[in-house]
């Protein structure tokens, strides 16, 4: 019944006028006039009526059509535009990941954030005590040379409010407050109106758990360009720039200090090894002359072993200067690398090294870099286990693969019974296996120790 209801609901109107239609001619027929009259201006009244309210409806229609239509657009265009900056986001994100040189970064950043944010000139400031240094610009006096310029934080207002309260500030028009074109002003003498300086400006702070470590400065000619939302939108990407110079700074601190360990680690050896070697030279040098007085034979022995001292810690410099400039280790022929390891060992050690090389060929640094490694790590374990009194080192290239054995005639081992991360076992392995190459230990108790190094050729080596 209520559907029914609601159906006929919209000819209720037209159903009324019709029956107060007729009436007029009613009262004609009955003769009475007046009542006719009547009738019929209250339906003439009521018609007009009736359609002012139509068009009426028709009007709140079409504006309530026309602004939910601009409201959909203005929508859209929001929803296009955020997903236009967490497109950018994500694109700094991925930037951020790949690369660790702060400068190029940062302003990389600000140049993806210009399309998100439209900007005149934009800076990243990074705050060094109580001064500014600007580590990035982007706009007109982009090439001016001002990177790394120092300014104090004192002299600009608004820079420190941004420090000071770790929030984004915005001025709608910097010259219509005296000082405010200070923020942007690095030029000596300028004057405040330069045509630089922009008008309206926006700081926002770069943040490292819950440090301001700077913050990025951006201007716009226009007057109240930015807006709340602008600012929530840089503080994305201010943070992705904070998390870019936090990261540069930490991989500089970690090279700085894996420098530091290697000087010092170099310092040892060359305390250890070259220092002690010349110590025992020079006494060998002092007691010669008296000795070659007293038994040439005996002297001449002596000579020979001064000889080989000298030949060792000459070996052993060379090789600590390898150890200072990695890019030689690939310059040199892999068997010359060979000797001279094996001068510096038998210098060190007093057990002389036979290098043996078969054939010849070119082998890509990083098979070279390995080869060098596996037999230095070799060496370094005949000298602390082996007690050996003769090394031989066995180079040979063959046209499908290249083999490197490295032989002592040492006390040897249980191979069976030690574990494979022991004795540089698995450092060698892990080299070798980088390359695509093998290690095999082979040893007995009593007969020595043999490790043995095989890196196939890959056809297109093979083939070149």
């Amino acid at each position: 019944m209520k559907t029914l209801d609601a159906r006929l609901a919209p000819y209720i109107p037209a159903v009324v006028l019709a029956l107060l239609a007729l009436l007029p001619a009613y009262f004609v027929e009955q003769g009475r006039w007046g009542h006719a009259l009547l009738v019929a201006g209250l339906v003439g009244m009521l018609v007009y009526s009736l359609a002012r309210h139509k068009m009426a409806l028709h009007r709140g229609v079409r504006e309530a059509t026309a602004k939910l239509r601009e409201r959909e657009e203005t929508l859209e265009q929001r929803v296009a535009e955020r997903t236009n900056a967490l497109a950018t986001l994500l694109e700094v994100s991925r930037t951020v990941a790949s690369t660790l040189e702060m400068g190029a970064l940062v302003g990389l950043i600000l140049e993806q954030l210009k399309a998100v944010v439209d900007y005149t000139a934009a800076r990243v400031w990074l705050v060094d005590g109580d001064d500014m240094v600007l580590l990035a610009e982007r706009g007109p006096r982009a090439d001016a040379g001002l990177r790394n310029v120092r300014v104090p934080m004192a002299t600009r207002p608004r820079n420190h409010q941004v420090y000071r309260t770790a929030q984004p500030v915005i001025v709608d028009d910097m010259l219509a407050e005296p000082g405010l074109t200070a923020p942007w002003n690095l030029t000596p003498g300028a004057l405040d109106t330069a045509p630089e300086i922009p008008r309206a400006w926006m700081g926002v702070p770069l943040i490292v758990r819950d440090r301001v470590i700077g913050m990025l400065s951006i201007g716009h000619d226009e007057v109240g360009h930015f807006a709340e939302g602008h600012a929530q939108i840089a503080l994305a990407f201010a943070s992705q720039a904070a998390v870019a110079v936090e990261n540069a700074r930490l991989y500089e601190a970690a090279q700085d200090r894996a420098a530091f360990e290697e000087r010092q680690r170099l310092a040892r050896e060359l305390h250890d090894a070259v220092t002690q070697t010349l110590f025992s030279a020079s006494l060998i040098a002092e007691v010669l002359p008296r000795i070659w007085a007293r038994d040439p034979e005996q002297g001449a022995a002596r000579l020979a072993e001064l000889r080989e001292l000298t030949r060792g810690a000459l070996a052993e410099m060379r090789t600590l200067l390898l150890e200072l400039r990695p890019a030689a280790l690939t310059e040199m022929d892999l068997a010359d690398l060979l000797k001279q390891l094996g001068e510096a060992f038998t210098g060190r050690g007093r057990v002389p090294v036979e290098v043996v090389v078969e054939g010849e060929g070119q082998l890509p640094a990083e098979v070279k870099v390995a080869f060098y490694r596996v037999a230095q790590e070799a060496l370094n374990n005949v000298a602390k286990h082996a007690s050996a009194g003769r090394v031989t080192i066995g180079l040979s290239y063959r046209p499908d693969a290249v083999a490197m054995t490295v032989r002592d005639d040492g006390r040897g081992f249980d191979a069976d019974g030690v574990p494979s991360g022991h004795f540089g076992v698995g450092i060698m392995r892990e080299r070798a296996d980088a390359i695509g190459g093998s290690v095999v230990v082979t040893s007995c108790p009593g007969d020595g120790t043999s490790v043995e190094l095989t890196w196939p050729v890959p056809r297109e080596v093979a083939a070149a």
